[in-house]
């Protein structure tokens, strides 16, 4: 297996695993109780706040836990919005921020608040200026995330933070760094937000914890009411298991965090460069951060091409994992055109990743591609093709049978089926084929059986270059018409 999907999740380290053991099995007592199981649940608590707050570069009694990233972001924005409404009802965000804070600014935009988004420019960047231009007297919140999920832009948060800062002093700073997070060095202390977000299970530790840091002297009213946990801001009994194995994760990634970055994005810029060199390929956005890349094909969809990759053992994804079934909302700030944001797909590294796993996905995607093309358009991929390496052939082959064509989604024939599949001709007459992820075999009309021209993969995707530009309907009418 190659996971390139680490933007979405990592895996757990040993480490992590080991820790959620000792609390699940040794150390399982509730934080609160008097006993000794919970003093002894209570000083993992305050070791791991520690380990966690070492990681953030930031005090560590202002580190507060959270079930993940999403609830540090509705914290922040929330209990800011609340603490300042009565001094100002503007606040500040950009048009690619993960949902976790663009939803919440549309609840609060229903409850009368005005809400500026910045728009980025064509490689997914905010600009200082951009920002300067939207903060307005009445200007109470601002909230940049650190890292772009999908472009791999990387803002300019302490500038941002100075600038919000001095020209408007009432307001808050909040970034959301769960892509930052071990990507991007930062110090919480330094840093100039006042309020910063991370998730663990984006720093292989486990889903179900993540933290808040709230800057000291900064007083924010409970976001979670009960039994006064986590300093009586998130009340909830603090689910220990989850956050030991956080802790665990930062322990064990702190010391070779410089080293991690300059690895990974060495191999950043061999992806790069191996994948520019694919025809039909196109790199998307900054790709500033160290571990994230977004390439594009168009005529290709995207969830054909990651279930093509998928049954060859390699994993990427979509864009956000939490925008499923969506059109990335990122991609449409940056002015894409639709036909590159519908065959984009993100790939994701992680200090796991090998050069191996790179040269894997670079070797693979060209006859994966070429299986895309021409089975997502299949009659005009196939004339394509027919055309380019058996002249004398007629047009109009279609891969499969016709119960096969109806049942197989247009943008997934998979090689396990085209091998044993016949290839037909426009009257319907089988004839046999031989194929597989890098060779088509074209079969003459009425020869019942196939020809001796092959393609291979590139001269097959370069026969059907001019069929990927055109919508499906008008190639297949232009090439059966």
């Amino acid at each position: 297996m190659i996971y390139l999907d680490n933007a979405a999740t990592t895996r757990p380290c040993a480490e992590a695993v080991a820790a959620v053991d000792d609390a699940l099995t040794a150390r399982w007592g509730n934080p609160s109780a008097v006993h000794r199981l919970g003093i002894e649940a209570a000083r993992l608590l305050r070791a791991a706040r520690q380990d966690v707050a070492e990681a953030m570069g930031a005090e560590t009694e202002r580190v507060f836990f959270t079930s993940g990233g999403t609830e540090a972001d509705n914290w922040a924005i929330f209990s800011a919005a609340e603490r300042l409404g009565k001094r100002g009802r503007h606040i500040v965000t950009t048009a690619v921020e993960h949902h976790a804070v663009l939803h919440p600014m549309q609840k609060l935009e229903q409850q009368g608040f005005s809400v500026t988004y910045l728009q980025p420019d064509a490689e997914g960047r905010v600009s200082l200026e951009s920002l300067q231009a939207a903060l307005r007297p009445d200007t109470i919140l601002v909230s940049i995330m650190m890292v772009n999920n999908e472009s791999g832009a990387v803002m300019p948060i302490e500038r941002m933070a100075r600038l919000t800062h001095r020209v408007c002093p009432n307001a808050l700073f909040h970034t959301d760094a769960v892509q930052g997070f071990f990507k991007v060095p930062f110090r919480a202390r330094t840093l100039g937000a006042d309020l910063i977000s991370v998730s663990a299970h984006k720093v292989h530790g486990i889903k179900g914890a993540g933290a808040l840091y709230i800057r000291p002297g900064l007083s924010l009213p409970p976001f979670v009411l009960g039994g006064g946990q986590e300093s009586g801001l998130r009340s909830g009994t603090e689910g220990l298991p989850a956050i030991a194995a956080f802790a665990a994760a930062c322990r064990a990634a702190l010391p070779k965090r410089t080293e991690s970055i300059a690895r990974q994005r060495r191999l950043l810029a061999q992806a790069q460069e191996l994948l520019r060199a694919i025809d039909g390929v196109q790199l998307l956005g900054a790709q500033e951060a160290p571990h994230i890349l977004n390439l594009a094909v168009p005529g290709v969809r995207s969830q054909g091409l990651i279930n093509a990759l998928q049954e060859r053992g390699i994993y990427v994804s979509a864009g956000s994992a939490c925008s499923k079934g969506h059109r990335s909302h990122v991609l449409e700030a940056m002015g894409v055109d639709a036909a590159w944001i519908d065959g984009s797909v993100r790939v994701s590294l992680s200090d796991e990743t090998t050069e191996d796993d790179i040269r894997a996905l670079a070797g693979t995607l060209p006859a994966v591609l070429t299986w895309q093309i021409c089975t997502g358009q299949p009659v005009a991929a196939a004339r394509a093709i027919s055309r380019a390496v058996a002249p004398s052939s007629a047009a109009g082959w279609i891969p499969g049978t016709p119960r096969e064509r109806d049942t197989l989604p247009s943008c997934m024939m998979p090689p396990a089926a085209m091998d044993k599949s016949s290839l037909w001709d426009r009257t319907g007459s089988p004839t046999d084929a031989a194929s597989s992820s890098a060779r088509f075999i074209i079969a003459p009309v009425g020869t019942g059986r196939p020809s001796s021209d092959t393609a291979t993969a590139p001269a097959a995707l370069s026969a059907a270059k001019s069929v990927i530009c055109s919508p499906a309907s008008d190639a297949v009418t232009a090439a059966t018409g």
